[in-house]
């Protein structure tokens, strides 16, 4: 019998085995939940070629397999979005057509012996320039108006207090020879730090300090970026019964623990971090209180039109995941779209309000939006829309119902 030898896992084995929520601790931020489920980035790894929902910076949601979104420095990659694909595109072309004569930081810079009068920003030799500041660089044109002088952009590194404000506040205040402000977040050079939460004292340097798992301190286990740092409002509602605290755990990580309500401490729930992230309340609050109230104006509604609908999904124009409404109803052949827009829940939410809005009035919808209490109006006007105020009173949802029918045979017999 022959007798193989066994072969140990690689540090790279491990980590395509690892959950996405482990190897890529940011990937909640850009994951979309409802879209998604009931897959999370505890279910997938960084390896996985399945396709998902996600949300790049500029808030364009898009699909992508997950190893083209899985950058290998650990960071999230939505150069996938193909909106943004598109306007860096037509960017770099434009770019492109660009005369070197024609831009002053190049002209002055110029040292090359090669003639600057024909050549554009597609020419990509490497010429010799000289900066402001002396320095003598061979490089592309279109990289030094771009981007600079390639030894500038060495000295105008930020310093750790600007860059990563979290960790500069942990800095050593007598043990250091230098300042946070003297030092880079990429600095290899060992420094003192001190633990906000235990005075744990110990040296390491700035780069290793950012690098996975980023500890805030290695002796209670308590991580930078933490849901206590990023969303100390959050935070607040964090049960003290949990096995973990809010520095343990990523504004969108999978782990489920339980909440305290802010309005009544006696509302306690399970939830995962990442859909409390997400905006999601307190679920005792929202039977109670607004979606009451929702559910008072569908069912007024549904006494004048019986085909009212609620909590109905309704396509993006644009694709992505579907729009949820919290009303959807039909008036003269015409879709109504109603929302109720409490104010505790919708008063930090007006540009996805907005977006929502202005996508339903594309797709041909009548939208109301009614507006609890002092919430103000949304920057936006339209034949097709209506904002009205309301006070969350029950027994005003049937005459605010036949208020809102009147206004959609009105607008549609125009």
């Amino acid at each position: 019998m022959v007798k193989t030898a066994a072969v140990g896992r690689t540090d790279a084995d491990r980590r395509r085995r690892q959950p996405l929520e482990q190897t890529h601790p940011d990937a909640g931020e850009h994951w979309i939940a409802d879209a998604n489920h009931p897959e999370t980035p505890a279910t997938v790894t960084a390896k996985s070629r399945r396709a998902f929902w996600w949300k790049c910076a500029s808030g364009h949601v898009f699909q992508a397999p997950v190893h083209d979104v899985a950058a290998g420095d650990g960071s999230i990659s939505t150069r996938s979005c193909l909106q943004c694909r598109d306007a860096r595109d037509a960017e770099f072309a434009r770019l492109m057509t660009l005369r070197l004569v024609d831009l002053p930081e190049v002209v002055v810079a110029w040292r090359d012996e090669q003639p600057i009068e024909d050549l554009t920003l597609r020419d990509r030799g490497m010429w010799k320039l000289e900066c402001p500041n002396g320095h003598k660089p061979r490089m592309s044109a279109y990289l030094y108006y771009t981007q600079g002088c390639q030894h500038c952009r060495a000295q105008k590194a930020e310093p750790l207090t600007r860059a990563f404000p979290e960790l500069a506040a942990q800095w050593h205040p007598t043990k250091n020879r230098l300042t946070p402000d003297q030092v880079g977040e990429t600095s290899r050079r060992r420094a003192w730090w001190i633990s906000p939460c235990c005075a744990h004292e110990w040296e390491e340097s700035p780069r290793d300090r950012v690098l996975q798992p980023a500890l805030r301190c290695p002796l209670c286990n308590t991580i930078l970026r933490s849901l206590a740092y990023r969303d100390p409002d959050l935070a607040a509602q964090w049960h003290p019964g949990n096995a973990l605290t809010a520095y343990h755990v990523k504004p969108f990580s999978s782990v489920t623990v339980r909440w305290v309500c802010p309005a009544d401490a006696s509302h306690q729930w399970d939830a995962p971090v990442m859909v409390r992230s997400s905006g999601t309340g307190c679920p005792t609050c929202s039977t109670a209180g607004k979606s009451a109230i929702e559910t008072a104006l569908a069912e007024a509604l549904k006494t004048l039109i019986p085909a009212t609908r609620q909590d109905a999904r309704i396509a993006r124009t644009g694709g992505g995941p579907a729009w949820r409404v919290d009303v959807l109803t039909v008036v003269a052949e015409r879709p109504l779209a109603v929302e109720y827009d409490g104010e505790y829940w919708h008063r930090d939410k007006t540009a996805l309000d907005l977006e929502k809005t202005a996508d339903l009035l594309t797709s041909g919808h009548l939208v109301v939006r009614v507006r609890e209490n002092d919430l103000p109006d949304l920057p936006i006007e339209h034949p097709h829309l209506l904002q009205t105020r309301h006070r969350p009173q029950f027994e005003t949802a049937p005459p605010l119902a036949a208020s809102i029918v009147t206004w959609a045979r009105s607008t549609v017999a125009r």
